[in-house]
């Protein structure tokens, strides 16, 4: 097989190794989060999004605005929060850049993704003060993933780990954990990316992919080893998948809240 077929082939299997995570989460967090909105507009009209949009919006278009520093965009206008609901959007963050450059380019892709890394930060660090017994378990856990004796089989009894540190009968008595559950709940409504976030994204992923294929060639040009590389793709998806469990775990159980909260309002309407 030539190189440059084995270096596509590899870029691909990268490219969904590396990215894919974060992609799948995303879509599946913009999918509850559509649901979530929907259902607390139901319940509770405007202000049902506002109760939690209050919170979430602005750490997601903080998300957005970060990127766009680290990866030298020029931010050109800021909306944090956008309370009368008017044009159809609860925040934004307008900015430009030199198309050239293939590095701004490639910042199109983690722009986008800006508010998966600023929702978690601030999930985790709401952890750490609120519920600081589950944060040390859940670092624990980190530290203590071993790609080499991972099985299917442990990874699922592990990631169940995961709900037990959050969810237990210490926690649920303490009035901090109620503060915590309450910025988690806004956090997962207002995490997903949007339309123009996933366009950008998309423009992003090509740039991200482009340069992904040329290092391979690289490296099946001079025949390298890459053993060391497949352990740590392993580690990679372990961690990426730990971490963002929590703002997946949080996602779906505002869906219920939301969808139950909807129920009994239909309930009463009737």
């Amino acid at each position: 097989m030539s190189i440059i077929i084995l270096s596509l082939k590899m870029s691909i299997i990268q490219i969904l190794y590396f990215l894919g995570i974060f992609i799948g989460i995303g879509i599946i967090l913009g999918f509850l989060e559509k649901k979530i909105n929907k259902n607390m507009q139901r319940a509770f009209g405007w202000n049902g999004v506002l109760m939690t949009a209050v919170i979430g919006t602005p750490v997601h278009e903080i998300g957005h605005m970060l990127m766009c520093l680290i990866f030298n965009h020029r931010v050109n206008k800021v909306c944090l929060l956008n309370t009368s609901g008017k044009n159809g959007y609860l925040g934004y963050v307008q900015h430009s850049f030199n198309r050239s450059s293939i590095y701004q380019r490639i910042g199109n892709f983690f722009i986008a993704m800006g508010p998966l890394f600023s929702g978690l930060i601030v999930l985790l660090t709401s952890m750490y003060f609120f519920i600081p017994k589950s944060f040390k378990l859940f670092v624990n856990y980190l530290k203590n993933i071993n790609p080499e004796t991972i099985s299917l089989e442990k990874f699922l009894s592990n990631s169940f780990s995961i709900y037990k540190y959050i969810f237990n009968m210490e926690n649920i008595k303490s009035v901090n954990f109620w503060i915590f559950l309450f910025i988690a709940i806004s956090l997962s409504a207002h995490i997903a990316l949007s339309l123009v976030d996933m366009k950008n994204q998309i423009e992003g992923l090509k740039f991200i992919f482009a340069v992904i294929f040329m290092v391979n060639i690289v490296i099946y040009s001079l025949n390298l080893k890459i053993v060391a590389y497949l352990r740590f793709v392993i580690y990679y998806n372990q961690i990426i998948f730990a971490l963002f469990s929590i703002t997946l775990i949080f996602s779906v159980l505002t869906y219920l809240i939301s969808k139950i909260l909807a129920l009994v309002k239909s309930r009463n309407v009737y």
